[in-house]
């Protein structure tokens, strides 16, 4: 932080990304035996994710593995 004027200005000591995968490698291991299968499953079960959002998915992880 940083003081200008009367206010202080804050900004972040992380940043948005490295949040995010902290927070859900946390909810993750805590919820779902550390299983991102399980926690897709529990989704897809639970109908909050759809046959197409989880095609999708998949896309994204073969494009993945073709880039490496």
């Amino acid at each position: 932080s940083r003081l200008e004027g009367n206010n202080y200005i804050y900004r972040p000591a992380i940043d948005e990304q490295d949040y995010k995968r902290t927070f859900l490698g946390n909810v993750v291991g805590s919820y779902f035996k550390n299983s991102y299968k399980e926690l897709v499953t529990f989704f897809a079960r639970d109908n909050k994710i759809s046959s197409d959002e989880l095609r999708e998915i998949i896309d994204l992880i073969n494009k993945g593995e073709e880039d490496k």
